[in-house]
């Protein structure tokens, strides 16, 4: 469609720039809102730079706990550890107890049993390998030690119910030394368990 338009063109109408229908927003309000922008961006920036500052120093604080409790922590890391390393020998314990038919009672006193006259123990001792060493010294004025310990070792080879469990019992050092006048002969029994 052609629009012709015989208005001189002094008189003619100027058209608005915008087109949306004639409505214009005074650069007053253009300008206000334009700095009240501005103004909430900075005030957003102010709080936030607040709220860092506030983590960073509640971040100080933590360390520094942190730091102080190191000591602590690594003194209860040493009891976990030394606890679990006891648990798992309680463990070990355990199951050898609960397999055997013969208990340890029973078994250190068939020791007391067979011990001959003149031959005493010093020790009883059952090792991580699960070997048994039984330790002592043998005196007699007859010079008969040296029969007593082998008697000891044999007694307990013999005894069903001490040897139960056990894979060997061996008769190991012997020693002999002399206090004053007396000879007196130091040994080893070892029994090393069956199946652990």
């Amino acid at each position: 469609m052609i629009d012709i338009n015989l208005v001189p063109p002094q008189s003619r109408r100027k058209k608005r720039k915008n087109g949306a229908g004639g409505f214009q927003i005074p650069p007053e309000i253009v300008i206000g809102a334009g700095g009240g922008l501005v103004l909430l961006l900075v005030a957003a920036h102010v709080i936030l730079l607040f709220i860092n500052l506030t983590e960073l120093a509640r971040q100080g604080q933590l360390n520094a706990q942190w730091t102080a409790l190191q000591p602590r922590k690594k003194k209860v890391d040493a009891v976990l550890a030394e606890l679990r390393q006891m648990q798992s020998t309680q463990r070990a314990v355990q199951a050898i107890l609960k397999k055997e038919e013969v208990t340890w009672a029973q078994r250190l006193n068939i020791i007391s049993d067979v011990l001959p006259r003149g031959v005493w123990l010093r020790q009883i001792n059952l090792s991580p390998e699960h070997i048994l060493f039984v330790q002592g010294s043998a005196l007699t004025l007859e010079s008969q030690e040296m029969i007593n310990v082998h008697t000891l070792a044999a007694n307990l080879k013999k005894n069903e119910y001490f040897i139960n469990g056990f894979a060997a019992v061996e008769l190991g050092s012997i020693e002999r030394r002399k206090i004053m006048n007396t000879e007196i002969t130091d040994f080893v029994i070892t029994a090393k368990m069956k199946n652990p």
